[in-house]
């Protein structure tokens, strides 16, 4: 949903970068099958979540996973997200500065896309998630 996404923002902040002079290919990733984001994902640099909700949702995992730096509004340490979250805080409000930020920091993106794979191999790995879920429920109480 664009509107929960915060789609004009991210695009507002393509076309200035763009009429800056910056130099990029964007693509935005909607209504497209879930084989075709993962294509997508294999090729790009740099992932925009949500950015009006302060959280994250599959597409982010699944953009970190792939070894993208991705901006979004979760907040490391808050909202019950640990403190080695590696997304960029990025909100309305700071959409501007963080992309044009990561597009003149490759240094930055590498840096962020190493600690975003780490992090989904930590915290999202099948086995880490079942893990977790037994020991939430006492392990073994309920089979």
């Amino acid at each position: 949903d664009p509107a929960i996404k915060g789609t004009k923002y991210v695009l507002a902040a393509v076309e200035k970068l763009k009429e800056e002079g910056y130099s990029f290919r964007f693509l935005l990733c909607q209504n497209m099958k879930n084989e075709e984001v993962k294509a997508k994902l294999a090729e790009s640099e740099i992932v925009i979540d949500q950015l009006l909700v302060p959280g994250h949702g599959l597409f982010a995992i699944e953009a970190m996973a792939s070894g993208n730096a991705v901006l979004g509004s979760a907040i490391s340490g808050r909202f019950g997200f640990p403190e080695d979250l590696p997304i960029l805080t990025t909100t309305p409000d700071n959409i501007y500065e963080n992309l044009k930020m990561v597009l003149e920091n490759p240094q930055l993106r590498i840096d962020l896309a190493h600690k975003g794979r780490a992090y989904v191999e930590k915290y999202h790995d099948h086995i880490q998630v079942a893990k977790y879920l037994m020991e939430q429920i006492g392990e073994g109480k309920y089979l």
